[in-house]
């Protein structure tokens, strides 16, 4: 019989392995004061790594609620003729 993949014990903290927190908080330390995504450069600064996808003109823009009190925007392209959920 196969493990699950979803077992709980599987994300106890304790079931990361060092290295990978190590990881995890050094990416964590690089992106803390990044600006937003698409932002433009500071002066004298290089490009934003991704720059801002092209805006389209069907698609529309929600500011959702995120933890931390911060709200991010979601930006949603319904299709033209939809069909199911």
């Amino acid at each position: 019989m196969t493990q699950n993949p979803f077992d709980p014990a599987l994300f106890r903290p304790d079931a990361i392995p060092p290295e990978t927190l190590a990881c995890a908080e050094n990416l964590r330390k690089q992106t803390l004061n990044r600006p937003p995504l698409g932002s433009p450069p500071p002066e004298g600064g290089a490009a934003p790594v991704f720059p801002r996808p092209p805006a389209s003109p069907r698609a529309r823009t929600l500011r959702i609620d995120a933890p931390g009190g911060r709200q991010v925007e979601l930006r949603i392209v319904a299709p033209d003729n939809p069909r199911g959920a």
